[in-house]
């Protein structure tokens, strides 16, 4: 029999071959512009590659044609619940509860959506209700372990990220959390097994890689790895931006309030990079600085949600240090925000970019503190998989450099996990 062509659309959009699924989702929708699941599963790719207005706007319509879609209520909610829009979450997931009531996707994403709002009781209980109908699902053992964690019952969380791991060993985050706890806790030697029995599991996984450097300590590397970075920030680029509102991120504020505490109001039209530019959080606070804007950054997904601020005036994928040593004396200023927690060594940041600026420009940047008088390393990997760095060591590489240290000031750069994360604001010159 032969096989439908939405249904041949999703099957190639599972097996991912999204190129293929888009263009049958794009004939079907030419054909008929109100193809409920067209307009459906086209949205979710949307989403799936860093387009969540248009994902949204692609599901309403279908459910405008459909009202009573559950499917459609419930993967709009999901993503509404990534980009932390928790109002309308709420509300697609109870309208998803209305049409089928004893669905246990919905179970599990009111337990998500209970623990964003801080409500450990309800997600708890949801999620529980969840595994009592699928026991063996992984999602739902991972999702009840982060409430446990965040409602700081470590015991039950590592319970349930062994449960996720059980069912699914090769199950990511789960694993890095799980090592994180159990390196909290002391138990650095079961957080080294742990990763090395995943590392033998999914040798080629970079993530695996830079966590078991970052827990034993041992072949720490300089900085993460490419692999590791697009890996990571390709990942949870579509809900990056709203997660890190969610954590009070203030680096790019406080990195532009530091530029132009040294540019006077007369000479604002200067040529800036945004160096690991991200989606773009630097860019609108930047462009009234710019009369030129460019970004560089390694993750294809997040730079997607960059060109859409419209801000940039060129957007280029590229490891940092590689781009800016193609550069001589050509930028006024260059910033980094959040970019450097996963340099260690900061020697070949700091030469390509006294070679890359014009005589007199700026470099500022942030990074996350490490105290000086603690232990007698310079930097440090952590736990979590980003680096930590000494303000004698920044002030040392960076004259090493060639570079004058205009500022180093000590701030509150976001929360994680409900704990304030110290950071040093960090404003140099050629």
């Amino acid at each position: 029999m032969k096989q439908a062509p939405i249904e041949r659309a999703i099957r190639l959009h599972q097996a991912g071959k999204s190129d293929k699924a888009r263009n049958i989702y794009l004939k079907l929708l030419k054909k008929n512009p109100n193809d409920v699941d067209a307009l459906h599963f086209y949205g979710i790719l949307n989403f799936q590659q860093g387009r969540p207005e248009r994902a949204i706007e692609l599901i309403k319509r279908s459910i405008e044609n459909k009202p009573d879609y559950p499917d459609a209520h419930s993967n709009l909610g999901n993503i509404y619940l990534k980009l932390e829009q928790l109002d309308h979450a709420q509300q697609c997931f109870e309208k998803t509860l209305q049409l089928a009531p004893d669905r246990i996707e919905t179970f599990n994403n009111l337990g998500l959506l209970l623990q964003h709002l801080e409500d450990y009781s309800g997600s708890t209980q949801h999620l529980l209700k969840a595994l009592e109908i699928k026991p063996d699902w992984a999602d739902a053992h991972y999702n009840l372990a982060n409430t446990y964690t965040l409602s700081g019952n470590d015991k039950a969380a590592m319970q349930h990220y062994r449960a996720a791991i059980e069912y699914d060993p090769k199950f990511t985050a789960a694993l890095k959390r799980l090592g994180m706890i159990l390196y909290s806790q002391g138990k650095t030697n079961e957080a080294i097994k742990l990763y090395q029995e995943w590392q033998q599991l999914d040798p080629d996984n970079p993530i695996v890689k830079h966590m078991l450097a970052a827990c034993s300590g041992e072949k720490t590397p300089d900085r993460a790895s490419n692999e590791y970075l697009v890996e990571t920030f390709d990942t949870f680029a579509a809900s990056f931006d709203n997660k890190l509102e969610n954590l009070e991120y203030k680096a790019p504020q406080l990195i532009t309030d530091a530029v132009k505490s040294q540019i006077s109001e007369s000479k604002r039209s200067l040529t800036i990079l945004d160096a690991g530019c991200g989606t773009g959080l630097c860019a609108p606070l930047l462009k009234p600085l710019a009369k030129k804007l460019s970004g560089v950054d390694l993750s294809p997904n997040m730079l997607k949600l960059a060109k859409e601020r419209k801000c940039y005036d060129e957007i280029v994928c590229d490891e940092l240090v590689a781009y800016i040593n193609k550069f001589t004396n050509t930028y006024d200023v260059i910033v980094s925000a959040d970019t450097l927690v996963y340099f260690g060594e900061l020697k070949q940041v700091f030469d390509s970019v006294t070679k890359a600026l014009k005589p007199g420009g700026l470099f500022a940047f942030s990074v996350e503190k490490l105290d000086d008088d603690t232990l007698d390393k310079d930097y440090k990997l952590q736990s979590h998989g980003r680096y930590v760095h000494k303000r004698s060591y920044i002030e040392r590489a960076a004259k090493e450099a060639g570079l004058i240290v205009i500022a180093i000031n000590e701030e509150i750069l976001r929360t994680e996990l409900k704990k304030a994360v110290d950071g040093l604001i960090v404003t140099v010159s050629t």
